[in-house]
């Protein structure tokens, strides 16, 4: 996951804008994010007492964008930014998940006919299945993408982090199995 997102999101920072465009592989082999232009401090979640841990405390977003503004880049963006909603980290999440599926697939997860159409897929459309583009995809890989592109932020990852580690721990398993020649 992108240096960027793990370290701006725990400090309250949402990008609006992740797509392949503004991430850059460097030599050593971090993703780092390039360009934070529609990016926007949200305020943490207070902490939570007993009374809250039932229940998610929502999360107030600072900034001077009208209400109903839809930012973001189409294609990459969450549903509840195509519907001009509050945003939080979870709508980089649904970013990030369609940078994976793109990588994956070779195409885009709600590419349309047209604007109107690809903001409709985003908002009610499922993405295709990624083994119907490509076979060879691990499981995992394709359980980690369908959970980024949730339509209902709550089912997505909650944190970058937690991605970061399923695909870590993908990466081990796999080495693992190559390793012992199974």
């Amino acid at each position: 996951t992108g240096v960027g997102l793990t370290k701006g999101h725990p400090a309250g920072l949402v990008d609006r804008d992740l797509k392949p465009d503004h991430v850059m592989i460097t030599g050593d082999g971090y993703a780092k994010i390039l360009d934070f232009g529609l990016a926007k401090l949200v305020e943490p979640p207070p902490a939570k007492t007993e009374q809250d841990s039932q229940e998610e405390v929502p999360t107030a977003i600072l900034n001077r964008s009208q209400p109903g503004a839809v930012m973001g880049t189409i294609g990459y963006m969450s549903p509840e930014q195509a519907m001009g909603r509050a945003v939080d980290q979870r709508s980089d999440i649904f970013a990030f998940g369609c940078i994976l599926y793109e990588i994956v697939t070779g195409r885009k997860p709600f590419a349309g006919d047209s604007m109107v159409d690809s903001l409709h897929k985003i908002i009610y459309t499922p993405a295709a299945p990624v083994k119907d583009f490509n076979q060879n995809c691990p499981y995992e890989i394709q359980r980690i993408i369908r959970r980024c592109l949730s339509k209902d932020p709550e089912d997505r990852y909650q944190r970058i982090k937690d991605i970061a580690i399923d695909l870590r721990e993908f990466l081990e398993e796999s080495k693992a199995v190559s390793d012992s020649g199974v």
